[in-house]
């Protein structure tokens, strides 16, 4: 105990009757020496491995979730399925071909095809109107290889950088790269005796 200033510490300036004191030399007064921390060999993070692709430095391509192709619109048809059909342009009926229209059939009795109206039922339509989009084949969508991945199914990790390896601050040093432990040559008091 200090008798000039009544402490128990000895860091004080004021001396004991005979015994002196100086820094620490290890530790610069502090009391404490700093390390460089063993874990993270100093560099404040660790690889660990990516959460995201496990390792592999790829992931199912987000666009075509892996099947290498994507389905965009039809542009022939827009993305309907279908266009007007091109022999009848959407009446549904064509000209008879055997009585050319008029209804009569050799010697004015009535044609057996169009039973005498002239029109016929359109053959490329099926008295639909519209036929399916030719590209398409009116399922409205076209099949083609995924930009993102260019048709592979996976693309880069972007969280490790395409390394499988991802830099987590270390929890020894909470990221500094030091640790900091009590001094042992003056016990953390900062002062030693001379």
């Amino acid at each position: 105990m200090c008798i000039s200033c009544n402490s128990n510490s000895n860091r004080g300036n004021i001396q004991e009757s005979s015994t002196q004191y100086q820094d620490c030399n290890d530790c610069n007064g502090t009391g404490k020496q700093i390390f460089t921390c063993e874990d993270c060999d100093g560099n404040g993070y660790i690889l660990s491995i990516c959460y995201k692709c496990g390792g592999n430095k790829s992931v199912i391509c987000p666009n075509c979730y892996g099947k290498k192709i994507v389905s965009v619109e039809c542009t022939a048809c827009s993305g309907v399925g279908y266009k007007t059909c091109s022999l009848c342009q959407g009446t549904k009926e064509n000209r008879c071909v055997v009585c050319l229209g008029t209804g009569s059939y050799q010697g004015g009795s009535s044609c057996p095809i169009c039973y005498g109206k002239g029109k016929t039922v359109c053959g490329m339509c099926k008295g639909r109107g519209v036929e399916n989009c030719f590209i398409c084949n009116g399922t409205r969508s076209l099949e083609r290889k995924c930009y993102d991945c260019s048709g592979e199914g996976y693309t880069k990790c972007e969280d490790c950088d395409d390394n499988g390896k991802i830099h987590k601050d270390c929890d020894t040093c909470n990221g500094t790269g030091q640790i900091k432990k009590t001094c042992r040559t003056c016990d953390g008091e900062g002062k030693i005796r001379l």
